[in-house]
């Protein structure tokens, strides 16, 4: 019998972010029973360890993660994290899903790890130019599933975007702070 898959259960899911999406993510992997390390330096390490999911530095969540998440801000310390010497440290069957920013992700060294089959595959939502040009060399890869920046347009997020940001206009103008301003 030809495998079709891998399984999730019992994987190892790497987070890079543990903000409200990051989180959100954490829980839904947890329901499939995977294994959680997070590394977000910006995050206090006891509150993460206390819910059961594990905080790591960087190099190791790169060389034990089944599957990295990247739920971080683009930021000059986050642009191009994802380098020819961090897919080196990934695991060849590990796959990488950025639904963040594309730039987090260095696209001619994601494109070289993909050939050469330093990592398994990506899942990509989101690309360093947008709209995705049709000539993106990624898309020419049987391991690159590639979507259109458009995962979260449907109705009812659409309400919860606009609902999010009433209810913050409204703290600011009451100087209180944003629940989810980044700075």
């Amino acid at each position: 019998m030809h495998a079709l898959g891998t399984e999730m259960y019992g994987k190892i899911l790497g987070l890079v972010g543990f903000g409200r999406i990051g989180r959100h993510v954490a829980r839904i992997a947890k329901g499939l029973g995977m294994k959680i390390n997070v590394y977000d330096p910006y995050i206090d390490s006891s509150k993460i360890n206390e819910i059961g999911i594990t905080c790591i530095d960087f190099k190791n969540m790169l060389k034990y993660s089944d599957y990295i998440s990247i739920h971080c801000p683009l930021t000059a310390g986050t642009r191009h994290l994802f380098s020819t010497e961090a897919f080196k440290l990934m695991k060849p069957s590990a796959f990488i899903i950025n639904t963040a920013r594309g730039a987090i992700i260095d696209e001619v060294a994601l494109y070289q790890a993909l050939k050469n089959c330093e990592i398994a595959g990506a899942g990509l939502d989101v690309f360093e130019q947008e709209p995705l040009q049709a000539d993106n060399p990624l898309l020419e890869l049987d391991n690159v599933i590639a979507t259109p920046h458009r995962l979260i347009q449907t109705k009812e997020s659409i309400m919860r975007q606009t609902q999010s940001m009433v209810d913050s206009a409204i703290l600011l103008a009451r100087g209180e702070p944003a629940p989810n301003a980044i700075n």
